[in-house]
């Protein structure tokens, strides 16, 4: 009896494992988001790095107007620590 309660509840964790792993972001819905938090279209993006670590994907991208960074969170997509550098060619000579 023990034993089958044993199996029953590592079923169970195992079950409960794949729909928290389900949850997950991938590195593309991570880059979408944090180009979408900034204005800037994916197609638009160059040297683009994801890297998760920790519960979030820290995304860096560069676009014509400028570099960018931030963190994703891998289950909800929500983007925060967000960072950027614009460049304004308006004053260039």
């Amino acid at each position: 009896m023990k034993q089958e309660h044993d199996i029953v509840a590592q079923v169970r964790t195992a079950q409960e494992c794949s729909l928290a792993a389900a949850k997950v972001i991938g590195r593309e819905a991570a880059l979408a988001a944090a180009a979408a938090h900034f204005g800037v279209a994916v197609s638009d993006l160059r040297e683009r790095d994801v890297e998760r670590e920790r519960g979030f994907y820290e995304v860096d991208f560069e676009a014509d107007d400028g570099e960018y960074e931030c963190l994703v969170n891998v289950e909800t997509g929500e983007v925060s620590r967000a960072r950027s550098e614009r460049d304004d060619d308006r004053y260039d000579d």
